[in-house]
């Protein structure tokens, strides 16, 4: 089994900012609704490529990737929420409601990002 040496940060980052502006312009064209769960459903599957071509060895390599990935697009989605998007009243949300969304985020990032790091590594094995 060939273990790949690329480390588990950049390529979450890169994985991250990738997904981030898909989900921003899929939104930008289908609506803030529902539909960008969708988009999030493709960032999830992206992750368990990138993880399972990856071939870390560890659980923590591949969930820090997988979770990386998904918090860096969460966060580039709530930036253009915030600066960018119309309709979106930044100054009259309360600054704590972010840390709240951010944390329920990370909650639903923590649960996904553990089923990829533990899939990502079945049928592997080390032969």
């Amino acid at each position: 089994m060939t273990l790949s040496s690329k480390r588990p940060v950049p390529v979450a980052l890169s994985l991250g900012i990738l997904g981030g502006a898909a989900i921003v312009m899929s939104s930008m064209i289908a609506g803030t609704g529902p539909e960008v769960m969708v988009s999030y459903a493709g960032l999830v599957v992206a992750s368990f490529a990138a993880v399972r071509i990856a071939r870390w060895p560890s659980f923590s390599h591949r969930f820090l990737a997988a979770f990386l990935a998904f918090m860096t697009a969460t966060v580039v989605v709530m930036l253009y929420l915030v600066l960018f998007a119309e309709g979106v009243h930044a100054d009259k949300i309360p600054w704590w409601w972010y840390g709240v969304v951010l944390a329920m985020m990370a909650g639903i990032g923590g649960t996904l990002s553990a089923a990829v790091a533990y899939l990502a590594d079945l049928g592997q094995g080390d032969a």
